[in-house]
């Protein structure tokens, strides 16, 4: 089996309040909690009081995890320290779209394929608060 090599990208838009996570490839724990680490860092740099921000995370690009990575992006979710005031996942495959479900432990999260779509909903403060997941198939 051939392991796409991780990469991602923080970054942050002061003027919108958002923090953007673009996650690709195949995780390892430690380059989980580089990623992890770099997040709290651009939170900070952010400066707005806690969890105000939006989040836009996209792992369109991400393959398959292992149980532990899994595991500790459930945990890191679920951290109250740092979540956002209003957040969107961008997926790709039903497979991973499968994973993530499984990961989430808030029930107002978004998910589209789209960053357009998930920036348009995000943005959009008369939009329901929650969207259902996509569709299973």
């Amino acid at each position: 089996m051939i392991m796409s090599a991780a990469f991602h990208e923080i970054t942050i838009d002061r003027d919108r309040g958002l923090l953007r996570v673009v996650v690709g490839g195949f995780l390892s724990t430690e380059y989980l909690a580089r990623i992890l680490a770099e997040k709290a860092a651009a939170l900070v740099d952010l400066g707005m009081p806690r969890n105000t921000h939006l989040a836009i995370c996209d792992f369109s690009e991400c393959k398959l995890q292992s149980q532990d990575v899994i595991a500790m992006c459930k945990g890191a979710i679920a951290d109250r320290r740092y979540q956002a005031r209003k957040i969107v996942f961008v997926i790709g495959s039903s497979l991973a779209r499968m994973q993530l479900r499984r990961m989430m432990v808030r029930d107002d999260a978004a998910f589209f394929e789209t960053t357009a779509e998930a920036e348009a909903w995000l943005f959009d403060d008369n939009a329901p608060r929650v969207r259902q997941a996509l569709s299973q198939a």
